[in-house]
């Protein structure tokens, strides 16, 4: 460090020779040197770079010549993957000498912060020294975490504020509400928990409020009213409760809001018409509204997008709430409980490209043109209602695309009945639709969750979530701040359980991927990971897949790691990998809800147990994975002592053949052919189903009794 510091000293010598001091501060020189060395990989930056405002500039770097000076001074400095991949080493933090560039104006860092953890102390901003300071972007960089600093009200001039998927925690200081020349305010993708400061209504410059993806609670506050130059407002997936303020009512420039996936009730106030001039996107989905069609909806005439899917909406749709809204685009009105009949306008709007009506209890003719049939196509989806029908040929024999997302008769058919397409309109909780559910319920306790006897299924796409319940399954893998970012994003999504794959410390020896070298096509991701930079494989001379578990997954994993994965997350927690009793009364002592009994679908290891097989062993309520391709398959598993059971192929090859509609119709024969052997087995309830139900191969033999 003291050779360091010697060669930063015989730059400036060298550097204020050549200029003859003039050009710029030495302290701020030394400063920026100090700043990009704690953050590059590169320890030859200063020396790169000893002039970065004239002979020797750097892309990330820049500098204005100050009248109040009349040297140069750093103005910027931004680090990201567009100027440097990667942008910062592994052990990057944030220097303390950031305070000897008081004329910084923009301070950008994105995905910087992705190994060590680090916090924002309070120091940092404590200073009057940021006071030309606008701009301040720390964004995408999961090892960052720890609360916001109070002190960084003390950036009175900022107009930018974002602070978007890190990590930090803890609450919105409401000295926030001091940063009175604020424009721009996103914290989104945190998680930051507690109300929205009512001083948030300071701002009354800010055009801008995200504060999505958070774990934010109570009402939000009336004070938001007062900002009258907001363009934006997303507060969507928080716990935001209770209804919304009148005063929203005031916003006139509003352009966008988004509310979704709270728990807001209704009903919306009325003035909210006073957005007309210029709201054009309204976001209201998977909220308990519990209310009619809003009737000022019509009154926003510049809309172009609408959603109120899965809020609990009834009653009808008039047939005059739409007609002035000639600039809508799509409509999402799905996952409720509204019924009547669908109004022609609908289709008569000139922009319409996408219009959702499913799982509702309309009823009645669709009276849609045929051009509007065809020109939305797969984006027209009104499956799952009380009765609809139609006189149009085209969607039942000319278009295949449409007549899979229509899966409606003609009213014509002489097999036509009012519910003849109706699945769930008896479903009376509407708004639970988009939210994770279970197939059956049951009673089960555990020290940790009440867990239900379920089939559940392992998440595949949106297809899947929307056809049956899901639960998250990871691995431990060697970079815990990774894992910290999959629970925590499990956790906002709205799982309710994590399962922890355990009998993975190394991929089995799955020869065909090694004969085939394979790995996945260049135009496939693991989606779960790519936000992480983990979601391709690298093409090798081996299996792509095993080289990369043998570079992700943690080997050393072990019982602490259990443990630990209970300290960041209050979900149940399940081990999925058991095969012994062993094995399973270890897990219960680690103190997970649950064991999953599995075999790895006996790709791990050869001549592995069955899992039926061991379900057995254990003497701890367990699930079963593996083997279940028919209802009398559950039926097995659970009279062998399993509280529920998991699927895999058939959800899949399912979802291959028809997407939702498949995995869909994979499930109800699941659910029929389990109904079904337990009514031929005399049982009416699933508790009614024992061991006595079943009979093994390893049972001793049963004596038949005579009559």
């Amino acid at each position: 460090m003291a050779f360091l510091s010697l060669l930063l000293v015989g730059f400036l010598v060298l550097f204020t020779a050549a200029n003859g001091g003039g050009d710029m501060e030495e302290d701020e020189l030394f400063g920026l040197f100090e700043v990009m060395g704690s953050l590059l990989e590169d320890p030859t930056w200063a020396q790169m770079h000893p002039q970065p405002c004239t002979d020797t500039p750097w892309p990330g770097v820049e500098c204005e010549l100050l009248q109040e000076t009349s040297i140069f001074h750093i103005t910027k400095i931004h680090l990201g993957p567009d100027i440097v991949t990667p942008p910062c080493k592994n052990s990057a933090k944030i220097s303390q000498s950031l305070q000897k560039l008081p004329y910084l104006k923009t301070l950008s860092l994105i995905n910087c912060f992705t190994k060590t953890p680090l916090s924002l102390t309070k120091t940092l901003f404590e200073s009057k020294t940021f006071s030309f300071l606008q701009h301040l972007t720390l964004e995408s960089n999961p090892s960052l975490s720890g609360e916001i600093p109070s002190s960084i009200s003390n950036l009175a001039n900022l107009e930018t504020l974002c602070m978007s998927q890190n990590n930090l925690s803890g609450e919105i200081p409401s000295e926030i509400g001091k940063l009175v020349n604020l424009q721009q305010l996103d914290l989104s993708h945190n998680n930051l928990s507690g109300p929205i400061p009512h001083e948030i209504g300071n701002l009354k410059k800010l055009a801008i409020l995200d504060v999505s993806w958070n774990l934010l609670q109570e009402m939000v506050p009336s004070t938001i009213g007062e900002l009258l130059f907001l363009e934006k407002i997303d507060l969507s997936s928080n716990k935001l409760q209770g209804r919304l303020p009148q005063e929203l009512g005031k916003l006139n420039r509003l352009v966008l809001l988004d509310l979704s996936h709270n728990y807001l009730t209704g009903p919306i106030p009325g003035n909210i018409s006073g957005l007309q001039q210029q709201l054009q996107y309204l976001i209201m989905e998977d909220n308990p509204l519990n209310m009619t069609l809003p009737s000022f909806i019509g009154s926003l005439i510049k809309l172009r997008e609408l959603s109120f899917s899965g809020c609990g909406l009834a009653g009808t749709i008039f047939s005059n709430t739409f007609s002035n809204l000639t600039n809508l685009t799509a409509l999402s009105l799905d996952n409720n409980n509204l019924n009547g009949t669908v109004p022609a306008e609908l289709g008569m709007l000139p922009n319409m490209d996408t219009l959702n009506l499913s799982r509702n209890q309309l009823t009645g003719e669709l009276l849609f043109s045929e051009e509007f049939i065809n020109r939305l196509g797969q984006r027209l989806d009104i499956r799952e209602n009380h009765g609809l029908c139609t006189n149009y040929p085209g969607p039942h024999k000319n278009n295949t695309s449409s007549r899979r997302f229509l899966q409606i008769p003609s009213c014509s058919s002489s097999i036509f009945s009012g519910a003849s397409n109706k699945t769930l309109a008896e479903n009376p909780d509407r708004s639970r639709n988009m939210k994770p559910v279970t197939l059956y319920n049951g009673n089960m306790s555990s020290n940790a969750h009440d867990l239900a006897k379920d089939i559940v299924l392992f998440p595949g796409e949106l297809a899947t979530a929307r056809a049956a319940s899901a639960a998250g399954t990871i691995m431990v893998l060697k970079d815990r701040n990774i894992v910290a970012q999959l629970v925590k994003r499990a956790e906002k999504t709205g799982f309710k359980v994590i399962a922890l794959t355990v009998d993975t410390p190394r991929l089995g020896r799955r020869e065909a991927d090694i004969k085939n070298r394979f790995a996945l096509p260049s135009n496939l991701t693991l989606k779960n990971l790519e936000v992480l930079d983990l979601g391709t494989e690298d093409r090798t001379n081996d299996s792509g897949l095993a080289s990369y578990v043998a570079d992700q997954a943690n080997r050393s994993l072990n019982w602490k790691d259990v443990k630990w994965l209970q300290t960041i997350t209050k979900l149940p927690i399940l081990v999925k990998g058991v095969l012994t009793a062993e094995d399973a009364n270890l897990a219960v002592q680690a103190g997970v809800a649950g064991i999953i009994v599995s075999n790895h679908g006996a790709r791990q290891l050869d001549f592995v147990p069955a899992t039926i097989t061991a379900l057995e062993e254990g003497r701890v309520p367990v699930f079963m994975d593996g083997g279940v391709r028919r209802g009398p398959d559950v039926f097995k598993a659970l009279a062998l002592g399993a509280s529920g059971v998991f699927i895999g192929r058939p959800y899949v090859f399912a979802l291959a053949a028809d997407g939702e509609a498949g995995v869909k119709k994979a499930l109800k024969m699941l659910h029929d052919e389990f109904e079904l052997t337990m009514a031929l087995s005399g049982c009416r309830s699933i508790k009614e189903i024992t061991r006595a139900h079943i009979v093994t191969p390893w049972d001793a033999p049963r004596v038949t009794p005579r009559w």
